[in-house]
């Protein structure tokens, strides 16, 4: 089944992202998260999903460029300071 995630979450993240020039890549597979039982539990929870992109997942040598890092780390940061002031509503 994997995580499912909330389209508001999902929209502005990538608001967020095009606003703010960060270039993205969508990710096209059912992912599985710890998130993937939470997005149901009592009411739900919204969930969204930031992914960064690497080789060899799970592997002792996984590697990662560290600009994605930083572009991904700069896109959370701004998603969450813009949260503060504009709550998503069900």
């Amino acid at each position: 089944m994997g995580t499912v995630y909330s389209k508001k979450i999902r929209q502005r993240l990538i608001q967020t992202a095009d606003k703010n020039k960060i270039t993205i890549q969508k990710d096209i597979f059912r992912t599985w998260t710890d998130a993937s039982t939470i997005h149901t539990s009592g009411r739900g929870v919204p969930c969204g999903g930031l992914y960064i992109p690497r080789r060899y997942s799970h592997s002792p040598v996984e590697l990662v460029k560290w600009s994605d890092i930083e572009r991904t780390a700069n896109l959370l940061y701004l998603f969450l300071k813009d949260l503060r002031g504009r709550p998503l509503k069900s």
